[in-house]
């Protein structure tokens, strides 16, 4: 089997970054809406949680989200699409935290991840792990199962408290959509202030679906 040479794959489609590694002729003829789910277009004059929550991590200095979310997360891929804050699509999540650390090494600014699930998170480590070394500022946004259905023990549940903590800072897990937003602008503030040497910059906030 032959292998393609390493490359970043960076395309736009509308509003939305698409990248990863790769060749980039594997991607470029795919339609839009199999690369990216077609956004939800509530009201303008209607805020919601993800709304605001992206609106405190813009006002906290995040620029960019490099994200691989999944159905769990569709609610803050909505908000992240209308918000100022620049969504990169990546291929997977070892892409989003690599890109994430490289990204804020490089500015000195927080940037985002956005995950999906513990699988999701546990995919990402190696890179939050060289980010925690470096004191790079990334904060990591994390979908999780409803907490009613965690009685059911789902394929995908795991424990991600733990996993976050063995790279952040701070792990919060949220506990009401109305706290949200506050949650992810202390994150991001958190996570691009100044610390003593050492000190990890990665914070995990986990969101539960309901």
């Amino acid at each position: 089997m032959a292998f393609l040479p390493l490359q970043i794959v960076h395309i736009r489609f509308g509003q939305c970054d698409y990248a990863g590694f790769g060749d980039v002729a594997s991607v470029t003829n795919i339609p839009s809406e199999t690369i990216f789910p077609v956004f939800l277009s509530p009201s303008p004059s209607t805020m919601t949680p993800a709304d605001e929550a992206w609106l405190s991590a813009y006002s906290a200095g995040v620029r960019v989200c490099f994200a691989n979310p999944g159905t769990t997360e569709m609610w803050l891929v909505d908000g992240l699409n209308r918000s100022d804050v620049r969504a990169v699509l990546c291929l997977h999540e070892t892409v989003c935290t690599g890109a994430a650390d490289g990204y804020a090494r490089l500015t000195r600014k927080p940037a985002a991840t956005l995950l999906h699930l513990g699988p999701g998170l546990a995919n990402g480590l190696a890179n939050l792990h060289n980010a925690r070394r470096a004191a790079t500022p990334v904060v990591n946004l994390v979908g999780a199962m409803a907490a009613w259905h965690d009685a059911a023990d789902p394929l995908l549940s795991m424990d991600m408290t733990s996993l976050a903590r063995t790279v952040s800072s701070s792990v919060v897990i949220t506990s009401s959509a109305c706290n949200l937003a506050n949650e992810v602008g202390e994150a991001c503030t958190a996570s691009g202030s100044a610390q003593q040497a050492g000190d990890s910059k990665v914070t995990t906030i986990i969101i539960p679906h309901d």
